[in-house]
């Protein structure tokens, strides 16, 4: 019961400071994480999600919002870290095989576009 308590007051504390953030600060928690708060387009103004027309209005509450999932992602994924740390080896050699595997696939465009220029 002492850890959810704990945990409760630790929400309590972070929604608090969240709403003591402007807009931007929100923003930027998720932007320093790597991610993005993706705004939906409004055609009509009907409030309907549309894939033309304007950008809806974010409230204050869709910053709050989103900064609180950003860190709850952050958080996770720091525990699935602990948990297997041996899985941000597994994760880097596999980004590093791709680094490789995208430079040889540049070097074969690369050729090819250089015969295609010869003929």
């Amino acid at each position: 019961e002492n850890k959810i308590t704990s945990e409760n007051d630790d929400n309590d504390n972070l929604i608090s400071s969240l709403e003591n953030m402007t807009n931007e600060d929100l923003e930027m928690i998720c932007k320093s994480r790597g991610f993005e708060i993706v705004r939906e387009t409004d055609v009509d103004g009907t409030g309907s999600d549309n894939a033309e027309g304007k950008l809806k209005e974010l409230s204050r509450q869709d910053y709050i919002d989103a900064a609180k999932q950003c860190l709850e992602v952050e958080a996770e994924m720091e525990k699935v870290l602990n948990d297997h740390p041996d899985l941000l080896a597994e994760i880097e050699a596999e980004a590093e095989r791709m680094r490789q595997e995208q430079k040889h696939l540049e070097e074969q465009i690369a050729d090819a576009q250089s015969k295609l220029e010869e003929e």
